[in-house]
């Protein structure tokens, strides 16, 4: 997924996304909007409600940024994007022709949403910000009156020059598209806030579902494909969590990554799927390996969704590889196999559908006895992130992302993206299925692979 620039003081934003609005159901003026859950946003919330899908972010900012000012920002926020003013609510039952058959049917209302939360803390440790959205990332934001997002301030003072702000978002709502948008657009808001245009969320509908505007998917027929898992370590449940390995490349580092993708013809999702891969093969053995590449979908829908829109807009597709075979040709396989699947077999691929029988059949026993762990690999690429260093008398020193993965999961869950030319993918894990130790060998060996890419065509 690649993000045009946003700035908030031009009109790069709001045309596009009024016109979709205007497509899809023009405003009536009215400030309350509801609509029900499409079908992948309802599995997303159900997976959510368990405690998986909950994505959060750290920002390390330098620069006087005060509770006041982020209270303001969020607010503003909030306003701008119609989906940040609704909340969830069950109301009756759905039917469908899988498993389960019987479900709670979800809404989202605007009428009667509180602000987004804020907690703002002290604490003098440089390392609370990582605590602190740890532990965010084991409280799944109930169904009520509350927004899909939070956000926690920590700094080391009351008058300190730096903070820590973390924002956590039900994946039902956002993606990483979404995500990087509501970074840029708060940081944005912090350096000018007087000078931002006035909200016009309240103007708009909610965007559509991401069902109710897609095409319908191809669907070849092919067979269920079983889920590979990553062998668990099964450690002690006492550190059930979410952690992460980061790993950063240089601008010269990136821009050789990249000349190599395009001298090689196929992708850097590819290429840093791959290098994840051929690691899991040095560290286990493994020959096979299953893998769900996140793909956005918004330029496929009818009529097309803006990149800037804010919603999930994105569908997970499995494909299935050999993982012991060179770094080039594994990446072009993962490559044209992902774009292989969403032209022909697009419903096949997907995994944001219910269950069928046969999936059910085969994969609930596994999943019991590997904790509930998934695919190998997850991977997102989020493209560049537009987020730049500095903002009017602010700096962002430092950002991250994880996924929730403690009680549902894959073996890693992997996310790459470009900020000011430098390229960072993470890989979040539970450390209780998969030991530090082979997380950190899984991470160290792509980027090794990544930092030395084979020039020859193998």
């Amino acid at each position: 997924m690649n993000l045009a620039p946003v700035e908030l003081g031009s009109d790069k934003v709001r045309p596009v996304t009024a016109e979709l609005s205007a497509r899809v159901g023009a405003s009536d003026g009215r400030l309350e909007d509801a609509r029900e859950l499409g079908a992948a946003e309802t599995l997303t919330f159900q997976a959510h409600q368990f405690g998986a899908l909950l994505a959060g972010g750290l920002m390390r900012i330098s620069g006087p940024l005060t509770p006041e000012l982020v209270r303001r920002g969020l607010d503003w926020l909030q306003d701008e994007h119609p989906i940040l003013r609704a909340h969830a609510v069950k109301r009756g039952l759905g039917f469908t022709s899988s498993p389960p058959y019987v479900y709670r049917r979800v809404y989202f209302e605007t009428r009667g949403t509180e602000p987004i939360p804020l907690r703002s803390l002290i604490d003098p440790n440089p390392a609370a910000g990582a605590r602190l959205l740890q532990e965010e990332l084991r409280k799944p934001i109930p169904a009520g009156l509350l927004p899909r997002m939070r956000a926690v301030l920590v700094r080391p003072s009351e008058n300190a020059g730096t903070a820590q702000l973390i924002i956590c978002v039900d994946h039902t709502v956002a993606d990483a598209s979404s995500a990087m948008l509501s970074m840029r657009q708060l940081l944005e808001f912090f350096a000018d806030p007087e000078g931002v245009p006035p909200p016009r969320g309240r103007q708009l509908r909610l965007a559509p579902a991401l069902d109710t505007v897609l095409p319908k998917r191809s669907n070849g027929g092919r067979p269920y494909e079983p889920i590979i898992r990553l062998p668990v370590a099964r450690l002690p449940k006492a550190d059930v969590r979410t952690a992460v390995e980061r790993r950063s490349f240089d601008k010269t580092e990136t821009e050789f990554i990249k000349s190599q993708v395009k001298s090689h013809q196929t992708t850097l999702h590819g290429i840093v799927a791959a290098a994840i891969l051929k690691a899991i093969h040095q560290r286990f053995g493994l020959t096979d390996m299953t893998c769900l590449s996140s793909v956005d979908l918004r330029r496929q829908c009818k009529p097309p969704v803006p990149i800037e829109t804010f919603g999930c807009y994105i569908d997970l597709l499995r494909t299935r590889h050999r993982i012991d075979q060179p770094i080039w040709a594994l990446s072009r396989d993962v490559a044209f196999k992902l774009i292989t699947a969403l032209a022909r077999d697009h419903a096949g691929a997907s995994v944001l559908k219910r269950p069928s029988l046969k999936m059910i059949w085969t994969e609930t026993l596994p999943m019991l006895k590997n904790r509930y762990r998934g695919d190998g690999l997850i991977l997102t690429t989020a493209g560049e992130t537009n987020l730049g260093r500095q903002s009017g008398p602010f700096v962002l020193e430092e950002m991250s992302g994880m996924v929730s993965q403690e009680t549902i999961g894959a073996g890693v869950f992997g996310m790459a993206f470009e900020r000011l030319g430098e390229l960072e993918f993470s890989l979040c894990y539970a450390p209780h299925c998969l030991a530090g130790s082979d997380a950190a060998a899984i991470a160290d060996s792509a980027a090794a692979s990544l930092r030395h890419l084979p020039v020859d065509s193998n």
